[in-house]
């Protein structure tokens, strides 16, 4: 069993830990990070460059310098693609530039030719990420027939594509977690992502509003979303199954479909429909 990711910091309220995610974690409150394993990756304590220090957590990335001829945008892709694939097998930890030119079959000079250092390749490899994942979820919404399908069958479906593709970049939402809780330029970018998630995920249910009964359709829509990316985290940092438990919860994609079905009473104001056997 997994035990729980903690963030030590003395400057929290009343001197209590904050969460490990980029999501609630304070800026500047952040001394060092103990992130859970996933899926082998081992859990490593992480820490700012000095341990201690409050005052060396990162405020500014270095921008990369940008390809001026086509083979010098393949040479950076490649190395964007080596370092996710480095991330996805030997987590944050595991990333080293060695590694990264190693797999992109390039040179540590070509590498800082583009990159002044390995959190500026970190902060490359988050961006292109989420702009890639919001690409995606546009040309999900266009599939969805939201005028004619009932809000289950919305929910199901959005909600269905969208835990496919977290699940399958869980080792760099973990990664990008964990830069994060250490400087608030990553922790800004997941703010942005997640914030862009929200609105999209908000605008597909209050398209449903004439079949929602609560009294705030706003405030019910916000509370789905900020369900749903609190189960998606629990999943990306604890597994599908963070209790051992043996249940049917214990398949994401069993917890996901009810997770959508209960939300669809939620909004409707009726009982959920049992999960057939």
């Amino acid at each position: 069993m997994v035990t729980t990711s903690l963030v030590y910091a003395p400057s929290g309220p009343r001197g209590a830990p904050f969460p490990a995610s980029s999501l609630f974690a304070g800026p500047r409150q952040i001394i060092g990070i103990l992130i859970p394993n996933i899926k082998g990756v081992a859990a490593v304590p992480y820490f700012p460059r000095k341990t201690g220090s409050i005052d060396n957590m990162r405020t500014a990335i270095p921008a990369i310098l940008p390809p001026k001829q086509r083979r010098s945008q393949e040479t950076l892709e490649r190395l964007l693609d080596a370092a996710e694939t480095v991330i996805r097998s030997d987590g944050i930890a595991g990333l080293t530039v060695m590694k990264v030119v190693s797999k992109a079959l390039s040179s540590v000079g070509a590498f800082y030719r583009r990159f002044p250092d390995r959190d500026a390749l970190i902060y490359a490899v988050q961006e292109r990420n989420h702009a890639r994942a919001l690409e995606l979820y546009a040309d999900q919404l266009a599939t969805l027939d939201m005028e004619n399908a009932p809000i289950e069958e919305t929910l199901e479906k959005l909600f269905s594509l969208r835990a496919a593709m977290i699940l399958r970049d869980a080792p760099l939402v973990h990664a990008f977690a964990v830069q994060g809780a250490l400087s608030p330029v990553f922790q800004d970018e997941s703010r942005r992502f997640f914030a862009s998630c929200r609105s999209t995920l908000t605008q597909v249910i209050l398209a449903h509003r004439g079949e929602m009964a609560h009294p705030e359709p706003e405030l019910a829509a916000e509370m789905v979303c900020r369900t749903w990316l609190a189960l998606m985290e629990q999943l990306v940092f604890y597994g599908e199954s963070p209790f051992d438990s043996p249940g049917r919860l214990s398949d994401a994609h069993v917890l996901v479909s009810e997770f959508c079905r209960a939300s669809a009473a939620y909004l409707r104001g009726t009982r959920a429909v049992p999960l057939p056997d």
